[in-house]
């Protein structure tokens, strides 16, 4: 199955919105994170529901302090006509649970989400291995490569 068919369609900011804004945009559509964008609509970083405690409520910024000042600037990305079990794969490697789609051209679009993936009933327990993965330390996995997973959980 290809990412394309179960992504999400992104929320996007421009970088100088204020926090409250990304977290009011979350609030009504239900959703964790928001893509920063800048005035071409490309993918500049995103900011999550977490990100906003932890790198911005945590550290005492206003909740009118720009998006920018807390955004992950490093976004991982996948093809949007890759397979989903690339996209689980990528999420646990880069313990991420939401990764940004690019069209063929790296074109913001869209976003696919653990949870995302995990209403597909085909990759139930492969989502349960993949937060494990997130959840842990990477060098706990990389250096016990079965660690949480059977070994063909990750083809490709």
């Amino acid at each position: 199955m290809k990412v394309k068919l179960i992504m999400s369609t992104p929320i996007t900011l421009e970088p100088q919105a204020p926090l409250y804004k990304a977290a009011q945009m979350m609030a009504d559509e239900g959703i964790g994170s928001v893509i920063i964008t800048d005035e071409k609509n490309n993918a500049i970083g995103i900011v999550t529901d977490r990100d906003i405690v932890t790198r911005g409520i945590a550290y005492g910024y206003s909740v009118h302090e720009p998006v920018k000042t807390i955004m992950s600037k490093r976004l991982h990305t996948i093809n949007e006509n890759e397979s989903v079990s690339m996209a689980l794969f990528l999420m646990a490697m880069h313990q991420v649970r939401r990764l940004v789609v690019v069209d063929d051209y790296s074109k913001l679009a869209g976003v696919v989400s653990l949870g995302d993936i995990a209403k597909t009933e085909r990759f139930d327990l492969a989502v349960g291995q993949t937060l494990t993965r997130i959840s842990f330390p990477y060098s706990d996995w990389m250096n016990h490569p079965h660690f949480g997973v059977e070994v063909d959980d990750f083809r490709l």
